[in-house]
């Protein structure tokens, strides 16, 4: 029996394909933010304002399932 066939290959390339769709928004997003950034989309304040904004939603997202459920 060839290697390609075998469900054990299957599921590592099922892994590893997930993996990548996984990964592959995250490195578009970094990427434009780049591009953006190098054509002064963004001003001097906006690390200190998005980081503000993270800090003060990232509470209330992990509340929200618990009062959800």
């Amino acid at each position: 029996m060839s290697s390609s066939g075998s469900p054990d290959t299957r599921r590592s390339s099922d892994v590893i394909l997930v993996s990548i769709e996984s990964i592959i928004p995250i490195i578009a997003l970094i990427a434009l933010g780049c591009i953006l950034q190098k054509r002064g989309w963004f001003q001097d304040s906006f690390g200190n304002d998005l980081s503000k904004l993270i800090q003060s939603a990232t509470p209330a997202l992990a509340v929200l399932p618990i009062l959800v459920n």
